[in-house]
């Protein structure tokens, strides 16, 4: 089954159900959660012609409820595409967002994805194109995404791949810094630390469950903003 939401307030019934979604996503994505998207949607869409597809299960056992949300896919319709000049439908992304995947359930990618493109079929108000941008090329989106044009006859077409970097945690600081820093770098940590001693009095603090959250971002932000 597919729900379109057409305004950000119209999302509010269905937020648990995102909440849950996001939560058991095969590729997380936050700025496609609940909590950053809805506030984007509000402040940052401007006059862009926007509505979020929901894509449920269906618990034909229970016809009065939409059933388990598999997929949710922010769209925005697009007169033109910038590269290719074809009317078109886009996973929306606000200006602040540096990641397009959208979240599918784990487990039902293929099917979350089956009725997004059902649901385009059926609206070719939207173009015949479906628009990703940033979005992951190595997970099971993408794969999937893969599968589904091979097995419907699709085209698919990627253009301006690359690769960014990415902070995966390791055992320890010790074993990342080692890692990840060069033996050259790591000596001058010390000078850098004794020079930074003599300005003023310098303290290593970790942020531990239970701090003040609010402080340590507001303090970063400020740091930022003083250049």
């Amino acid at each position: 089954r597919v729900v379109t939401v057409w305004t950000y307030s119209g999302m509010e019934p269905y937020t648990p159900a995102w909440d849950d979604l996001a939560a058991h996503a095969t590729e997380p994505n936050p700025f496609c959660e609940s909590w950053t998207l809805l506030p984007a949607w509000k402040h940052l869409a401007g006059p862009l012609d926007i509505r979020i597809v929901l894509v449920f299960s269906d618990d034909r056992s229970q016809p009065s409820t939409p059933g388990m949300l598999l997929g949710l896919f922010p769209i925005a319709a697009r007169l033109r595409h910038e590269t290719l000049r074809l009317r078109t439908a886009a996973l929306w992304r606000h200006t602040h967002s540096p990641l397009g995947t959208p979240l599918l359930r784990k487990g039902y990618e293929r099917t979350a994805l089956n009725g997004l493109f059902d649901w385009l079929d059926r609206d070719r108000s939207l173009g015949r194109m479906l628009s990703v941008e940033l979005a992951g090329g190595d997970g099971s989106f993408f794969e999937n995404l893969q599968a589904l044009a091979d097995d419907q006859k699709r085209q698919l077409f990627s253009y301006n791949e690359f690769s960014r970097g990415v902070f995966r945690p390791m055992v320890d600081s010790e074993t990342y810094f080692k890692t990840v820093l060069s033996p050259k770098w790591r000596r001058n940590l010390p000078e850098k630390y004794d020079k930074l001693s003599k300005i003023g009095h310098l303290e290593t603090l970790e942020l531990k469950p239970g701090d003040n959250l609010d402080y340590w971002l507001k303090s970063f932000f400020a740091l930022e903003a003083s250049g």
